[in-house]
C-alpha cells in the first residue's frame, strides 16, 4: 500500500474488504468493492453500474474514491471533496417500495454517528442528513434511489466525511471540522474507516425500515443536534419557523410554534438566533 504526498495511505480494496468481513459478525454480508482514483460522483458511478439490477440479499456494492470532482449534497448543493478524503457510496436492495423508505437517511446517519462515537467523536445528527460535532459539520449523507419496483428498491447512500481538510475548508459555507482536528494522532486509516462505516450503514438498513424508523423516535434525543433550537425551514413557497421538537414515527421533523405543531418531510433547515 502506497502513500500520497501528505503521508496518508492510499485507499485499498483489500483493506476495505477485510474490515467489512471482520465487521459482518457472521451475518454472511459480502461486498463488491471498487476504489477509483478520481470520479465525478460515487453515487452516480454506482447508479450507472447497477442500471436496473437489484443486488441480492446480504450483498452491497461500495465505491470509494481518492478524489470526487462533482460531489453533490442535498437540494443540488456542492460537496467540496479534497483529495485523500473519505468519500464513498454504498448500494444495496431493500424489500420495500419507495413510499416506505421515509426516514432512511436518519437510520444511515445514526449508524455513522455510532461509528464515530466508537472512535471517541461526540457526533450528533442535524435532520435530515448532516453529521455535526459541536454544531460544526463533519459529514454529509445523500440517499438516492437507483431504481424500484412494487416491493424492492435499490438504494444508494453517499457519504462524504471531512477527514483532513486542506484549502477546500475555505470553500465551505458553514462552520465545519474534520477528523484530524478531533482525533489528532488517533486518526484511523481511511480504508478501515470506510469499511467500518459502510458495514454499519448496510446493517442498519437490513431490518424492517418503517418499523425501525418508528422505533428511532424513542432514542432520537441522543442524536438530535437540533433539540430545542429555533429553526427556519426553506424549500416551500415561504420560509417556516419554529422550535425543533424531535421526529415523528415516519422520520419527519417536528416543529413547534405558538399556534401548534407542524411536520417537515423535506427542506433546508437552519438554526436561527433567538
Amino acid at each position: 500500500m502506497g502513500e500520497n504526498d501528505n503521508g496518508v495511505a492510499d485507499l485499498s480494496v483489500s483493506v476495505i474488504e477485510q474490515e467489512i468481513e471482520s465487521r459482518s459478525d457472521g451475518g454472511g454480508h459480502t461486498a463488491d468493492v471498487v476504489v477509483l482514483d478520481s470520479v465525478g460522483s460515487t453515487n452516480t458511478w454506482l447508479k450507472e453500474k447497477l442500471a436496473q439490477t437489484a443486488l441480492p440479499a446480504g450483498q452491497f456494492a461500495l465505491c470509494a474514491t481518492e478524489h470526487q470532482t462533482a460531489g453533490r449534497g442535498r437540494r443540488g448543493k456542492t460537496w467540496h471533496t479534497p483529495k485523500q478524503g473519505v468519500t464513498f457510496s454504498v448500494a444495496f436492495s431493500v424489500a420495500h417500495p419507495v413510499r416506505e423508505l421515509s426516514g432512511l437517511s436518519l437510520l444511515c446517519g445514526v449508524a455513522v454517528c455510532d461509528t464515530l462515537r466508537e472512535l471517541g467523536v461526540s457526533a450528533l445528527m442535524k435532520w435530515p442528513n448532516d453529521i455535526l460535532v459541536q454544531q460544526a459539520k463533519l459529514a454529509g449523507i445523500l440517499v438516492e434511489i437507483a431504481h424500484a419496483s412494487d416491493n424492492v428498491s435499490t438504494v444508494i447512500v453517499g457519504i462524504g466525511l471531512n477527514y483532513r481538510r486542506g484549502a477546500e475548508a475555505g470553500q465551505i459555507d458553514q462552520s465545519s471540522t474534520d477528523l484530524l482536528v478531533l482525533l489528532g494522532e488517533s486518526l484511523p486509516p481511511r480504508s478501515r474507516l470506510i469499511g467500518r462505516m459502510a458495514t454499519a450503514v448496510f446493517a442498519a438498513c437490513q431490518q424492517d425500515i418503517p418499523e425501525t424508523v418508528a422505533q428511532l423516535v424513542t432514542d432520537w434525543s441522543e442524536y438530535d443536534a437540533l433539540a430545542g433550537m429555533a429553526v427556519n425551514i426553506e424549500g416551500g413557497p415561504e420560509t417556516q419557523s419554529g422550535m425543533a421538537d424531535g421526529i415523528d414515527p415516519s422520520g419527519q421533523l417536528r416543529v413547534r410554534t405558538s399556534e401548534g405543531e407542524f411536520l417537515v418531510s423535506s427542506g433546508n433547515v437552519s438554526v436561527r438566533p433567538v
